[in-house]
């Protein structure tokens, strides 16, 4: 206390770092929160982006599904195709988004460097991302599975001819 005091007596202002920072390590702690918030956002508008492919892309097929019926494909064949084609492409642009996302994260975690302002942020690391990731891609493949059966379960309830003759 007294250095500052003979510094302050020869005219320098003396701040502590944590002054000179001031509410800075305070809104990078908050900076989880707005990453959930954004996060659940996100998560929203993916899914209703899931939700109007699915829909179109079955809607867009329904004489190729009106055909296979007719062939002697039952409703559950029909469905089991739908169902795989739905599950590997969510699944592979899912997991594309999260390794891409993870890599992203990473990067500016490793740029920004919050843990040097203070603000107490523990970094997730290894497995933790890993089962991140992991959870992540298993819920857009289930969004897209279930969105995916609801609107085969509507196209399969009409007839197999209508079907055919409407393409």
């Amino acid at each position: 206390a007294s250095v500052m005091a003979d510094i302050r007596a020869q005219g320098f202002v003396v701040t502590s770092e944590r002054d000179r920072l001031g509410a800075l390590p305070g809104l990078i702690a908050s900076f989880p929160l707005l990453l959930g918030a954004v996060g659940v956002g996100a998560s929203l508008l993916l899914s209703a982006q899931i939700l109007q492919t699915v829909r179109v892309g079955l809607e867009q097929r329904t004489r190729e599904f009106g055909l296979l019926r007719m062939r002697g494909y039952r409703v559950a064949d029909v469905r089991r195709l739908v169902m795989l084609e739905v599950v590997s492409s969510v699944a592979l642009g899912a997991t594309t988004g999260a390794v891409m996302g993870a890599g992203l994260g990473l990067w500016l975690t490793t740029t920004l460097r919050p843990q040097e302002l203070g603000a107490g942020i523990d970094l997730p690391t290894g497995l933790a991302v890993v089962l991140m990731l992991a959870l992540i891609v298993g819920t857009v493949a289930s969004v897209a599975l279930l969105f995916a059966l609801l609107a085969t379960q509507r196209i399969m309830r009409r007839d197999p001819f209508l079907l055919v003759m409407r393409g």
